[in-house]
């Protein structure tokens, strides 16, 4: 019974987050569809799934497809909105299996790592970071999977910021601050709770701290509203059906996930780097 009111309620939910987009097209602050619009709603949805399945791997999915078509300076702040929104319908879903204290010393060193990130992302070349990057963690993913029973003791708090500070970096630069610490958290966590339970409450905050900072320096357009609500109901439903499935899968099926989210991650930046290089990248121009 309790099972079929939630999903009552998230239905109701879903229906009624498409009032959002509709909204900016009866009074006319959005443009009709087009194709940057379907492309971001597409990306933010399957991104919305993996965060709700895994906890983290918006930038995985999501991101990939959108830092294809879209500049990085258009895509991250919209990334991280809906990524922290995803986050945070989830967690009020599982908050029993948070990991709160567990996540404190990767926050405390995440927050030095994002103005660097946001830094990057505004003087070099993301191309050749999402190369570099994309590359490091497809090594790591496929060691891992190669692996599966690999398990390392959990070190002192200073490992621990070490392995936030890179998350915090990658989160401003990329808007993927999962990355590092979801492969930290593979392997020094023994249940799929205290894994998801420490990535969710650190990648909440630094996403909350990387919009912070990139609106306090200007990073972030005019388009962004009108942008976060034509995807609001990707958001809703894409989070609702991901979390749903996380509770089907066991540990050994989520260690599995999680390593090929990250998988489908170093593939798909290396690919849109060299792709860019190549000449065959999509300009897009970027809506906010």
């Amino acid at each position: 019974m309790k099972s079929s009111a939630s999903l009552k309620w998230q239905g109701i939910i879903a229906i009624a987050s498409l009032l959002a987009p509709i909204s900016l097209w009866i009074f006319h602050l959005n443009s009709a569809v087009d194709a940057d619009s379907i492309v971001m709603f597409t990306a933010v949805f399957f991104g919305a799934v993996v965060v709700g399945a895994s906890g983290f791997g918006s930038a995985a999915v999501g991101g990939a497809i959108m830092l294809f078509w879209f500049v990085p300076l258009s895509a991250v702040p919209i990334l991280n909105a809906a990524s922290l929104t995803t986050q945070t319908i989830s967690m009020g879903q599982l908050w029993r299996s948070l990991q709160l204290r567990g996540s404190v010393p990767l926050i405390a060193g995440g927050l030095l790592g994002i103005p660097l990130g946001a830094w990057v992302l505004r003087i070099a070349d993301p191309n050749i970071f999402r190369i570099v990057f994309g590359a490091f963690l497809l090594i790591w993913s496929v060691y891992l999977l190669l692996r599966p029973q690999l398990r390392l003791r959990r070190r002192g708090p200073i490992t621990e910021g070490f392995v936030g500070m890179t998350g915090g970096f990658t989160g401003g630069a990329i808007a993927f601050p999962g990355a590092f610490p979801a492969i930290w958290c593979a392997v020094t966590r023994a249940t799929k709770e205290e894994q998801r339970g420490t990535m969710q409450v650190y990648i909440l905050v630094m996403q909350c701290c990387v919009l912070a900072y990139l609106y306090s320096v200007g990073m972030i357009g005019r388009g962004f509203l009108a942008d976060y609500l034509t995807i609001f109901p990707a958001i809703m439903i894409g989070t609702f059906i991901g979390v749903a499935l996380y509770s089907r899968i066991n540990e050994a099926m989520f260690r599995r996930t999680v390593l090929l989210i990250l998988l489908i991650a170093s593939a798909t930046h290396i690919i849109g780097g060299l792709a860019h290089f190549m000449g065959t990248g999509l300009n897009g121009i970027g809506s906010g």
